[in-house]
């Protein structure tokens, strides 16, 4: 048993959405029933995931039935594969994975996705279900868990509509399934709410004709999206068997099998997403109040500062212009949005002459490689 792993991203608009696809090799003797997880890797959340069925020495691969696919935790993906074959079975335990967070840009600010679980509406039956987000979400990681073969039939997310709709067909026993699937918020979090991109989603679909024997559809995410979770559907009894998805690269593969000679139409998908700016994005910026003042017994001077995201701020006070004799100078932390004074100590000779006869002076505050100069005036202590 091996486990790989594949990482990519894209960028939209200036945030970088990251991916991290693994998978596991499975073998699966004849007559097993077997249990597995696969993880993201850490800062990653779980999108979509399940087994791929490879192949069946001398069986026959549409006998290998998923009982449960399903999300566990935030991180991983657990299947149960059952192989009624007397020979064994090889396949792929997938998991899709995106970072919690958008890669970092514009002095260290990142974006952060959140998300909720999926609830029932509608007509509810043990063959299927319809999941519904709140508005603004998204459904991704649909599910399942049951406890006797089945043949998962119809996965299918509506991402404008927020719904995901799920059915089975059952081999032999009837038993009650449970299906699941989570919500993404259009929203993504921000170090200043106001100034949060949205995450944007699109449906891809198109009509695949499954032909004799295993065949496989492709179908792939417009430019400047990632896969978030793939859809597929056909109806009941055709004999039709899907044996999995597996993401390759920009484009998502589904496997199909089918033992009659004529082709089976079904229908793939699947829904991508970008992040698109908000009107204003935020920048790091530096503002010094041009408003400065001594204390009373003309020992330091106090400056206001503010940073639009967090920084660690050198402030230094210059007696004519930036650039010339340094007087004094003060370090300090400036809250994400916040605003402080920093306090400057004398750092020349020439403090205390200046100190008692100017009334004006240059400023230069530098936090990493934003930089901002203002020419001050100082109040009465």
């Amino acid at each position: 048993m091996t486990t790989a792993a594949t990482a990519g991203s894209i960028q939209s608009a200036g945030h970088s959405i990251q991916t991290a696809d693994a998978e596991k090799h499975l073998s699966i003797d004849g007559g097993m029933t077997v249990t597995e997880t696969i993880s993201c890797a850490d800062g990653y959340f779980a999108t979509s995931g399940g087994f791929l069925a490879d192949a069946v020495d001398d069986g026959d691969v549409s006998s290998v039935f998923v009982t449960t696919s399903k999300l566990s935790g935030l991180a991983s993906w657990t299947v149960v594969i059952r192989n009624d074959n007397d020979v064994r079975a090889q396949g792929k335990l997938k998991v899709s994975c995106v970072a919690l967070t958008t890669a970092a840009v514009q002095d260290k600010h990142s974006h952060g996705f959140t998300a909720t679980d999926a609830v029932k509406h509608g007509p509810f039956s043990k063959t299927g279900a319809s999941l519904e987000c709140g508005t603004g979400q998204i459904p991704y990681a649909v599910g399942y868990e049951t406890s006797v073969p089945v043949n998962l039939r119809r996965a299918w997310v509506d991402a404008k509509a927020g719904t995901a709709d799920l059915a089975v067909e059952f081999i032999d026993d009837k038993a009650t399934v449970t299906y699941s699937a989570r919500c993404l918020d259009a929203a993504m979090t921000s170090p200043r709410a106001k100034d949060a991109p949205a995450v944007v989603a699109t449906d891809v679909a198109e009509s695949f004709a499954a032909g004799e024997g295993i065949t496989e559809g492709n179908i792939a995410c417009p430019s400047n999206t990632v896969s978030l979770t793939p859809s597929f559907s056909f109806e009941a009894d055709l004999g039709l068997a899907f044996l999995g998805s597996d993401p390759r690269g920009t484009q998502r593969m589904f496997r199909f099998a089918n033992p009659f000679d004529e082709a089976t139409d079904t229908t793939i998908g699947v829904t991508c997403i970008g992040a698109a700016p908000a009107a204003a994005d935020p920048v790091q910026k530096i503002t010094i109040n041009p408003k400065a003042t001594k204390n009373s017994g003309n020992s330091t001077v106090k400056v206001e500062v503010s940073c639009v995201f967090k920084c660690a701020v050198t402030v230094k006070l210059y007696g004519r212009w930036a650039g010339s004799q340094v007087i004094a100078v003060g370090k300090a932390t400036v809250g994400a949005g916040g605003t402080k004074f920093v306090t400057l100590k004398p750092k020349s000779a020439f403090w205390k002459d200046w100190v008692l006869k100017n009334s004006a002076g240059t400023v230069e505050a530098v936090a990493g490689s934003k930089k901002a100069t203002q020419d001050i005036t100082f109040l009465a202590p």
